[in-house]
């Protein structure tokens, strides 16, 4: 991983107990690196970070924008029911400076509550915030990254078995784990974990950090790399820190010529000015180094209309009238751009899957011929089954 300088790192005293999380502690602290470094129980942590307002769950427009994130070097409490392994198969809402090692994504509530359509699902977590800067992301000003990777296996393991439908498990949509690799030491156990079983593990990330992944003698075939995909002036303007899209392309062909699966999330899709030209371009150069079985499409989304106003002041859309979670921009406008990928993609391959993250059923129903699938039957980057 790279070097980086961050303006505090704390040190839950209560947490990291065995040879294992120190040693990984050691080695994560000669990459990140702070003048301040403060030891004290969890609780006082997360207490004082609360009363700052750390960990609410807004856009980072919201807060106050530091360089870098104060770094939390802790564990899970695995005695809080929302990490008990055999828990059932139910939503859990967000609750601050509480870290669920598992979240359940519940397709019927996302339905019923926010009306968009998804694929049901656990997502698996071990670290809490990013290195990055996105622009449009909710993620704040707090990363808590979970040393007990070894009894958060252990969990999963039981979590596992009792739900033997699920084949896929997404890891992990609440950070970018390679940045932190191979000094955190997590994903290779993981690899190795689900190479002995009938579930497939799915990185989930834009890193180019992935030299480290081993070769297909260990993962077996059972994990798969799905990267967040944006044309260059989205990345260089708006994903502050992240890998470069050049990047990112030569780290999936790296992965592809290694045996892993690669899949691709065009998220978010923001239609700045000379969006179509600047995706088409994205595009053709994708096409001409990989071949992704997989590709999801979602529109910029999770804001207001004056946060995007702010980041976002010379959009070609027009923004929807009355703003939804995922109704930023109007169904009619999302049809339109939904099209011009399709096409796009097409263009270079006719049997990639392609799907929609979370979106409404006029969306689905409008382009479900095209997609070949429908908003009750389609095969998406993460979905349980969806291997």
């Amino acid at each position: 991983m790279k070097n980086i300088d961050v303006p505090i790192i704390y040190v839950a005293s209560d947490k990291i107990k065995t040879k294992d999380e120190k040693d990984r502690l050691q080695k994560l602290l000669t990459k990140i690196k702070s003048k301040n470094i403060i030891g004290m129980p969890s609780y006082s942590i997360y207490d004082n970070l609360l009363q700052e307002g750390l960990y609410k769950r807004e856009n980072r427009t919201g807060l106050i924008k530091y360089e870098n994130p104060i770094i939390i070097f802790s564990g899970f409490d695995w005695k809080d029911k929302i990490n008990d392994p055999n828990k059932g198969r139910k939503f859990i809402p967000y609750e601050e400076a509480q870290f669920n090692f598992a979240d359940f994504r519940d397709k019927k509530q996302l339905l019923i509550e926010r009306g968009v359509h998804c694929n049901s699902g656990f997502e698996i977590h071990t670290a809490f915030g990013c290195f990055n800067s996105c622009k449009y992301c909710h993620i704040g000003n707090t990363y808590t990254i979970m040393l007990d990777i070894e009894k958060f296996i252990e969990n999963l393991e039981v979590l596992m078995n009792n739900n033997p439908q699920q084949k896929l498990y997404k890891y992990d949509n609440q950070c970018d784990i390679p940045d932190l690799e191979p000094e955190y030491g997590a994903i290779n156990k993981m690899i190795k974990l689900f190479a002995k079983t009938d579930k497939y593990l799915m990185l989930y990330t834009k890193s180019n950090n992935l030299d480290y992944l081993p070769s297909f003698d260990k993962h077996k075939g059972k994990t798969i790399v799905c990267w967040t995909m944006s044309c260059d002036d989205v990345v260089n303007d708006f994903e502050i820190g992240a890998s470069s899209l050049d990047e990112r392309i030569e780290a999936a062909k790296i992965c592809q010529e290694k045996g892993y699966k690669i899949r691709f999330r065009f998220s978010p899709i923001i239609p700045i000015k000379g969006w179509k030209e600047k995706n088409k371009e994205m595009i053709e150069n994708i096409f001409t180094k990989v071949k992704p079985e997989v590709i999801c499409l979602e529109m910029l989304c999770h804001m207001d209309k004056n946060e995007c106003n702010s980041l976002f002041p010379n959009l070609e859309l027009s923004l929807n009238e009355n703003i939804t979670e995922y109704g930023l921009f109007s169904d009619e406008e999302k049809i339109k751009v939904y099209n011009f990928f399709i096409d796009e993609i097409r263009k270079h391959d006719k049997d990639v899957k392609l799907a929609l993250c979370l979106e409404t059923e006029k969306v689905w129903n409008s382009l479900k011929d095209k997609l070949n699938a429908n908003p009750k039957n389609f095969f998406c980057c993460c979905g349980e089954n969806c291997i």
